[in-house]
Parts: structure tokens; sequence; C-alpha cells
């Protein structure tokens, strides 16, 4: 049977792919932190030892990184991805997801091969963006048999059917009838849980090798994202009043504009298919 570590199976990501990669016929040892029951084993991946031990005792022949920790992010690419590396055999396949957090985001629809930015320090997600950009780095140098994955914001409902933050604060406001304004110029590659965690399954059947841009075609604004979830929940759309964000508060508040990807290099190659927002 095959086998495969997911690190980071009990956080949103990590739970749907658990069970797509089990009705995939992986046998899949998740990882979790703190209480975990009986479903995943216990682990801090920065403690080398017991991830040595854990590596070891299960031996397994890939392996997905679905792991963040904001603004500890630096730390867990550094220890913990860096004691990874340096454990796993040369012939692991290993998937190492990371963030479209890693461009200027001053044009959007970037490719795979578009340079990328480390971000100015002092912004709130400068620490996590960075330290993504530091773990691709990282795996491209240390192991030859991966595939990094950069994906937009994720939606959609974990495996529990519990939707994601962002959209559970939308319908919270919604029902409260508060004001809600959302940008109309800040655009993302938006991308459904399932496909994601499809994709990412999929990749790990193959030998594709490199770095993959995951999502849908075109792009969506914050705006337009959620007056679409308005819309699926049952809200009206026209709730949801919209902002502009001038470049003088993009640089001063570290907002990236537009890191939507160019995904179509991912659509050629996967089976598995990216639903749009609309959908």
């Amino acid at each position: 049977m095959k086998k495969a570590l997911l690190l980071g199976a009990s956080g949103y990501l990590g739970s749907v792919l658990y069970e797509i990669l089990n009705r995939r016929g992986w046998e899949v040892t998740g990882t979790c932190r703190g209480r975990c029951g009986q479903r995943h084993v216990p682990l801090d991946v920065t403690d080398r030892e017991r991830l040595a031990a854990l590596i070891g005792r299960e031996r397994p022949g890939a392996i997905v990184w679905s792991l963040m920790s904001g603004t500890d992010e630096a730390r867990l690419i550094r220890a913990g991805l860096g004691g990874l590396l340096a454990l796993i055999e040369p012939a692991t396949r290993f998937v190492f997801v990371s963030t479209d957090g890693v461009f200027p985001g001053n044009r959007g629809n970037y490719s795979e091969a578009d340079a990328t930015a480390y971000w100015q320090a002092g912004h709130e997600l400068a620490a996590y963006c960075s330290a993504k950009l530091d773990g691709e780095r990282m795996t491209r140098e240390r192991h030859d048999n991966h595939v990094i994955v950069r994906t937009g914001p994720i939606y959609g409902p974990d495996a529990g059917g519990q939707w994601d933050r962002r959209v559970r604060t939308l319908l919270a406001s919604l029902e409260r009838g508060e004001r809600v304004v959302r940008s109309g110029n800040v655009f993302r590659t938006f991308v459904h849980v399932e496909d994601l965690a499809s994709a990412l399954a999929e990749l790990l059947d193959s030998e594709w090798r490199g770095t993959l841009h995951l999502g849908p075609g075109g792009r969506e604004s914050y705006w337009s994202f959620c007056r679409k979830m308005a819309r699926r929940f049952g809200f009206d759309p026209a709730a949801i009043e919209e902002n502009v964000v001038t470049p003088e508060e993009a640089a001063a508040n570290g907002i990236l504009l537009d890191t939507t990807l160019d995904t179509r290099k991912a659509q050629a190659l996967l089976a598995t298919r990216f639903r749009s927002v609309d959908e």
C-alpha cells in the first residue's frame, strides 16, 4: 500500500486532503498539534528527534507539508522544514504548500516563472510570506523529488463540514445585519478546498516535479467573492459594499493589490477540475 505522511492533517486543508488520500488508496499518517485523539499523531515538527522517529517508523513514500504558523512561520520553516529535508530519502515524494503571497502583487496573473519578492518587514503577513519563500528555496535546493504548489485564498467546508473563517465571518455579519465592506480592487485566485486537495492527491501519484500554481482561471476581488458567497447562502449580494484601496494605502498597510495566479499549466497537466467561485 502507498504510504503518505501528512504534516498538518488536523488543519483546514489537511483535514480534507486526509480524507481524499484515504479514498484514493493511500495509507495516511496524519500529524497534529495539541490533542489529537486517536486519529492523528501528535507532533511538533521542529522536534527533530521525534520527527526522525516518526519517519523511521512509518517510512512514508510521500510527504505533504500542509503546515502554517502565522507569525512563527520562520521558525517552523527553519527548524521544521530544514530538519525534515535532512531526514527524508532522495526517492521520497515531497509536496510543499506555499502561497501567492510570494509575489510583489503589483500586476497579477503571475506565472510559475515570474520573479518572487520578500515582503517589507513590519507588515502583518510579512513573516509568513517571506518564510514560505524561504521554504520554497530550501525545497528546491535540498530535495529533487518535489512539487511546490502555490495557491490563493482557500474557501469551502473542511472535512467536518465547517466553512472557512472568511466565509463564516461574512455570514455572521450578514445575519446580524451589520455593514459589510470589502475591497473591489484587491484581486486573488480563490480556490475551493476540495479542488485543491484533489490536485495535491493527484500530484502525489504523479512523477511531475517543479512549481505549480493551483486554482481556476480568472480572478475575483474580495468584494466580488463575498457578493457571490452571500448569494450562495441566500443573502442579498447588494448588502456587500465596495471600497477601493489606493496605492498609498496599499503601501502603508502591506496590501498586495493583485497576486492572481496564471494556472494554465496546472489545468493542462491535471485531471482535477478547479471550479469557479460562481459554481
